[in-house]
Parts: C-alpha cells; sequence; structure tokens
C-alpha cells in the first residue's frame, strides 16, 4: 500500500518541485525593485527605473547616491547630480555641493538655497500657482518639452547667466531655468513633481 501511494504521488510531486524551484530562479533572478520615489530602481508611477535605463542605454552610468558626503565625494567637472528637494541639507551641505564643479540640476530646491546653488543668478518669484506652461524660450530641451504643468513658486533670473522658460505672468516667474556658470550647467525646476 505504502508503495502504490508513492507512485501515485511521485508526479504531482515532482511537478510540485519544479514549479518551486523555477518559481525560486525567477525571484532571485529578477533585478531588485525599490520602492523610493524617483529612486532609479522603482518601477511604479513615481519612480525613475525607466529614466535611468533609456539613460543607461545612451551610456550614462546612473548611480543611486543616498547621502550628501557620498555625492559630493563622487562629484567633479563631467558628472550631473540630480539634487531633489534640499529641504533636509544643511547650509555646510548646501556650499559644498555648489563647490564641487559638477553640473547640477534641482528639482524643487529650497528657496533659501537657491542663490548659493545658482551663485546668485537666480531667485523665487512666491507665485505658487498650479500651472500649464508653454515654453517661451529658446532652450532646445524646453522647446522639446513644448508645456509643462507646475506648482512651483517659479523661478526669476537676478542676471544674464539665467534662462528662464515657461514664463506665465512676469511676476509669476518660470517653472524650469539654466545657468552657465563657466563649464558649468545648473538647470532648475522650480516643482519637483514635473519629474
Amino acid at each position: 500500500r505504502v508503495r502504490g501511494r508513492w507512485r501515485r504521488a511521485r508526479g504531482p510531486l515532482l511537478i510540485l518541485g519544479i514549479l518551486l524551484v523555477a518559481g525560486l530562479l525567477a525571484a532571485l533572478l529578477r533585478p531588485p525593485t525599490g520602492s523610493d520615489p524617483l529612486a532609479p530602481d522603482n518601477p511604479q508611477p513615481g519612480g525613475a527605473r525607466a529614466l535611468a535605463q533609456v539613460l543607461g542605454q545612451q551610456g550614462v552610468d546612473v548611480q543611486d547616491l543616498r547621502s550628501t558626503d557620498e555625492a559630493i565625494a563622487r562629484a567633479r567637472p563631467g558628472v550631473t547630480l540630480l539634487v531633489v528637494g534640499s529641504y533636509a541639507l544643511t547650509e555646510e551641505q548646501v556650499t559644498a555641493l555648489a563647490g564641487t564643479g559638477a553640473d547640477l540640476v534641482l528639482a524643487g530646491p529650497e528657496d533659501s538655497h537657491l542663490s548659493t546653488l545658482t551663485d546668485g543668478a537666480l531667485e523665487t518669484a512666491y507665485a505658487g500657482l498650479r500651472r500649464t506652461l508653454d515654453a517661451r524660450c529658446q532652450d532646445p530641451d524646453a522647446l522639446a518639452a513644448g508645456s509643462v504643468t507646475s506648482s512651483g513658486w517659479g523661478l526669476v533670473a537676478t542676471d544674464d547667466r539665467a534662462t528662464v522658460c515657461f514664463v506665465g505672468a512676469p511676476e509669476e516667474g518660470g517653472a524650469y531655468a539654466w545657468v552657465q556658470d563657466g563649464a558649468r550647467r545648473v538647470a532648475v525646476l522650480d516643482d519637483a513633481g514635473m519629474l
């Protein structure tokens, strides 16, 4: 009797074992995913995995740096750092980032940090309106985007090193700006939600 039961159960048990091994292999071979907003390993709508993969296919080495010290240590001319929201940074960290020589992309920076990170070329307009804006400038990246929707405070140029795009009424400032400071470029989005 025991042999008969074993013979009948052997086939289903073998199939179950194969399915378990296949499932385990599939789980182990799948790339790890995260859930942090804008993380390059996050495949969710709020993540940046697709962007990281596109940049990787274009030869860009995307690294997920989680500390200011690590970012400053790797920053140098020819490297671009994306800084999403600067609210948690100290003034010393902001000054150190500004002094790295790396290109910066600032998404939703604190108004108190904007002047330091752009060497005084931009300031906040304090508009704070949700608005959809057309490029209204000659920047190729802005023209390619066409229009953006922003809930940010708006950006205003304080000198001719800065180009401001996606401007509504003049007092509202623009949703995107960039500053060319020698070989270094600092691009600013007034609202991190645009990413």
